[in-house]
């Protein structure tokens, strides 16, 4: 029970308890041919969908109370929310910045009111499952468009749910990546269906997710001019998309840091800090760049499809940008295309498996079939079976370490006017209206007014060395006392 494994239970009963739903398992069981029936192929839509939606959310409920999320990237984002609503600006203190100086984030704007109303990190810990959840919806809508057979729609879905690279970003909190996921489903979707209204409003919710997206959304144009339709309005949409990535690296993103021209954060490239420099350091090493893409994470994500996208023209245009800046990242996790990084990539993925399951069916429970067929056939259950059960993103379910209603008591009782300086994994529990810093050198013995650590709680990106420096000083101050909670937690209080 204390790993909610009650929710899934409960959406078993309650299909079962469904007179309708009742039939249909009955049916299937009694001939298999019913699994291909639009009513059956709904069914089993419904299921996955629902069930995979608690199990999301169970996921993103149990990292958090089990202090398994951190000040960077969660309460990054989950602070900007609550300072765009009531200061209108970027301000987080996980980062002690103003976030626009780094990314640009404008679609935190559409979401800023509904955190409001919550007004609790309890409202990100549900946005973001709910937000990789919804990229279930165009994916459906791919499906049908395509007309694929209901078992290989079914197939689909649960290789999406499933799939180890949305594990990862599922697991891994709020990060404004994943809203990736949907949009870029949706702009695969209008284009597929030829709708440029619908690919007008994609492309402009995509160009708010983040500073890199006006790349992908011109590739993704380009590409559809190229091998889908002679449209020229994706080429204008294509050029005007690099111009809208000029406009946001030129005048939005650097006044914000106050600096002239726009640097790179430190994840983002190896050769150079900037764009300009970047260029140098390609031109300059043209055969280490060549070995970095060639060996970039993307290499296991379509591994798993036997490489198989590689023969699409479409796919390898569209998604030239996410490999490359990817590949020359100077992040090790960025490279590798773990946590929320793959995010861009997937929607192609997903969207190519489709194109490739529509150009070569096999009607499935027909006996009498050419031994070129079955292999075929086997050759695509293949492909649907290893995406799916090989890869190192399996959902991990923590289980709730610490008393969580005591320790918000606790903190509640400190005055609003103190500083507090938490560690990383702390930092998303304490509440909008306290003064905070991400436990760093910036948390200056006598200017901070109480200390909050835990001895088994994450570090993060602060080392076991500074973090045992930082202690020591508190310690040693004299002018701290020590507060030791049953479960572990410790108060410096200055006195």
């Amino acid at each position: 029970m204390r790993h909610a494994f009650y929710l899934e239970i409960l959406i078993v009963i309650f299909f079962l308890t469904k007179e309708k739903y009742r039939s249909i398992l009955k049916s299937f069981f009694n001939d298999p041919r019913n699994f291909l029936s639009e009513k059956s192929k709904n069914f089993y839509l419904k299921v996955l969908s629902v069930f995979y939606f608690f199990l999301y959310l169970k996921v993103s409920f149990l990292n958090y109370f089990s202090f398994n999320v951190h000040a960077v990237d969660f309460s990054i984002y989950d602070w900007i929310m609550p300072s765009l609503f009531h200061t209108g600006s970027f301000y987080s203190p996980a980062c002690d910045c103003n976030h626009l100086g780094y990314h640009q984030t404008f679609i935190l704007f559409l979401t800023a009111p509904l955190h409001f109303l919550i007004n609790h990190p309890i409202f990100s810990v549900i946005l973001h499952p709910v937000v990789a959840w919804l990229g279930y919806f165009p994916l459906k809508r791919i499906l049908k468009e395509f007309k694929l057979s209901n078992i290989y729609q079914v197939l689909v879905v649960f290789i999406y749910f499933n799939y180890f690279g949305i594990s990862h970003i599922v697991k891994n909190n709020l990060h404004i990546e994943v809203y990736y996921l949907p949009l870029i489903l949706w702009l695969l979707f209008f284009i597929k269906t030829e709708r440029f209204i619908g690919v007008i409003g994609s492309s402009l919710l995509l160009f708010i997710v983040k500073e890199d997206a006006p790349l992908y959304i011109s590739s993704t144009l380009f590409a559809s001019y190229v091998f889908i339709k002679r449209d020229f309005r994706y080429l204008l949409l294509s050029i005007a998309s690099i111009l809208f990535f000029y406009v946001n690296i030129k005048f939005i993103i650097p006044p914000f840091k106050g600096t002239e021209d726009y640097e790179f954060v430190n994840a983002v490239s190896k050769y150079g800090k900037d764009i300009a420099g970047t260029i140098k350091g390609i031109i300059s090493s043209p055969i280490e760049v060549l070995k970095d893409v060639v060996t970039g994470g993307w290499v296991k994500y379509v591994m798993y499809f036997f490489f198989l996208p590689l023969t699409s023209g479409f796919f390898i245009i569209a998604t030239f940008p996410i490999i490359f800046i990817h590949s020359i990242a100077s992040s090790p996790l960025m490279r590798n295309m773990v946590l929320y990084y793959s995010a861009p990539l997937l929607p192609f993925l997903f969207y190519f498996l489709i194109d490739f399951l529509s150009k070569n069916r096999i009607v499935f429970l027909k006996f009498k079939l050419s031994l070129s067929a079955r292999v075929k056939g086997y050759f695509l259950i293949g492909i649907l079976l290893t995406s799916t059960l090989i890869g190192s993103g399996y959902l991990t379910f923590h289980s709730p370490r610490f008393n969580y209603s005591q320790f918000v008591a606790n903190v509640e009782k400190i005055p609003n006017d103190k500083l507090i300086c938490a560690m990383d994994s702390i930092f998303p529990h304490i509440g909008y209206e306290k003064r905070l810093l991400r436990m760093s050198d910036k948390c200056r013995v006598g200017k901070v007014d109480i200390f909050i650590i835990h001895g088994e709680t994450w570090l993060n990106d602060l080392s076991q060395d500074q973090f045992d420096r930082i202690i020591d000083d508190v310690e040693k101050s004299g002018i701290y006392k020590k507060n030791v909670y049953k479960d572990g937690f410790i108060f410096y209080e200055k006195e």
